[in-house]
């Protein structure tokens, strides 16, 4: 919650645009959901995906996938 505050705060006073304070927010939510998933403890089931892995750390390593394609795809087009 207070990623997401300080990053709609911050993006508006520095005029960054939403598209970037978005995928700055998924990456950030995914890598901090997996951590504290890592931390947890408790068994919170699997999927056949990738082993031992909590099915919230797969949500959270799409969010950072989709963050970081998205912004990947943003720096191709907009070096054209």
């Amino acid at each position: 919650m207070l990623l997401s505050i300080t990053i709609s705060c911050e993006g508006t006073r520095l005029k960054i645009s939403q598209s970037h304070r978005i995928r700055v927010y998924l990456i950030g939510y995914g890598l901090g959901r997996f951590c504290i998933e890592f931390l947890r403890g408790d068994d919170r089931g699997t999927l056949a995906i990738i082993p031992d892995v909590s099915p919230s750390q797969h949500m959270a390593m799409l969010f950072v996938i989709a963050g970081a394609a998205w912004w990947v795809r943003s720096l191709k087009f907009k070096k054209i």
